[in-house]
């Protein structure tokens, strides 16, 4: 308990004993406090409302979102398993039952071309045979199988070679389709700038600006839209089909759907 000076005793939750003997109840504790935490907390939220966002996908900031929106959580997703089971498709999914336009498209570029995944199933795949015909090479000169540890190291050379170049593509192939998500990204941000300053440009009534910013957000979202139509070609190109499982290609389909 303290004293105000004033002849009342105060307890932790505010309430307490006048000097009259009259108790006062819990939760008055001055009508100067009152003003004082309204001031505050109107302040608070004028700071926290001025503040800008934190993008979690992309990690950059964006302009507020206005009051009237429901607040949004975040959080960490990870799926984990073997290539071919419809992890992306399961994340696609996700992402659309909760309306995550961000979300979606990040994880749109970061798929990789059919190219890329089939080259590094024929890597794998090698390497599972040279590990294959190193065990029956062992195998063959215990039992003195001389012409058969032969062969099986002619084989081992041949699918190493074979692993070295598979190896080079991929990094190439690897590279290329880094370098095309690169720019769709680079597309999208600068696209939602543009936007932005062309709501900011309309909300000081510079209608101008904002006109200009909306013909030239137009344009690059025209390019953007082009970019993401030739990545979709480019994972889903005939020459890569006799490397694709028949749960590759549900997956395809189903991500190209509409």
């Amino acid at each position: 308990e303290t004293g105000d000076g004033a002849g009342l005793n105060l307890n932790a939750t505010g309430g307490g004993l006048h000097e009259s003997g009259i108790l006062v109840p819990d939760g008055v504790i001055g009508a100067e406090y009152l003003d004082m935490k309204r001031s505050h907390d109107e302040s608070s939220l004028v700071k926290c409302a001025s503040m800008p966002h934190r993008d979690p996908y992309h990690g950059h900031s964006v302009d507020p979102r206005p009051s009237r929106e429901p607040p949004k959580e975040t959080f960490n997703l990870m799926v984990v398993g073997e290539a071919g089971l419809g992890k992306t498709t399961l994340l696609e999914s996700f992402f659309k039952s909760f309306r995550d336009d961000d979300a979606a498209t990040a994880l749109f570029e970061r798929k990789e071309t059919q190219k890329v995944i089939a080259t590094r199933r024929l890597l794998e795949e090698a390497a599972t045979h040279r590990d294959t015909c190193e065990r029956e090479l062992k195998k063959a000169a215990e039992t003195g199988e001389y012409a058969i540890a032969e062969a099986r190291q002619v084989e081992i050379t041949r699918l190493s070679n074979e692993m070295l170049e598979l190896g080079e593509q991929l990094k190439i192939l690897s590279a290329q389709d880094e370098r095309r998500r690169n720019e769709l990204h680079a597309l999208r941000e600068t696209t939602r700038a543009l936007r932005m300053e062309m709501k900011r440009a309309a909300d000081q009534q510079i209608f101008r600006l904002a006109a200009e910013r909306k013909v030239e957000a137009a344009v690059l979202q025209s390019e953007v839209e082009a970019e993401k139509a030739e990545l979709k070609a480019m994972r889903h190109r005939d020459d890569s089909r006799l490397f694709r499982s028949a749960a590759d290609e549900e997956e395809e389909e189903r991500s190209l759907a509409p």
